[in-house]
């Protein structure tokens, strides 16, 4: 199993991940006011709100944040192809950035490393 943290203005949160509808073969299941998950076969990507997380970062780490107050959602996968096809989701807003327990990047840039 896989995480990473993605980070948005006050507008980005877990609602936004409960509006995405896919084909089919994608179910969305909305599992409470704080989780939502994607399933395809075997594979899932599980996206929960979190609180207070934000504390946890030291101020290096928080300076690389360009939001206030930023709304983190945890995304936890199986797969790295079926959660790039999920997060490369045009409904999604631009300008978010990712925490790989590592770096704080724009998620754009990340994205196409993954």
């Amino acid at each position: 199993m896989n995480r990473l943290l993605l980070l948005g203005n006050e507008k980005f949160g877990i609602d936004l991940f409960k509006t995405l509808t896919y084909s089919e073969n994608i179910k969305t299941y909305v599992v409470s006011e704080r989780e939502v998950q994607f399933r395809r076969d075997d594979d899932f990507v599980k996206i929960e709100a979190v609180n207070n997380i934000v504390n946890e970062y030291d101020e290096e780490e928080r300076s690389m944040i360009p939001y206030d107050n930023p709304k983190i959602v945890m995304i936890t996968f199986s797969d790295i192809e079926f959660a790039k096809e999920i997060l490369s989701d045009d409904r999604l807003p631009k300008g978010l950035y990712m925490d790989d327990f590592k770096h704080i990047r724009p998620f754009e840039e990340v994205i196409e490393k993954l």
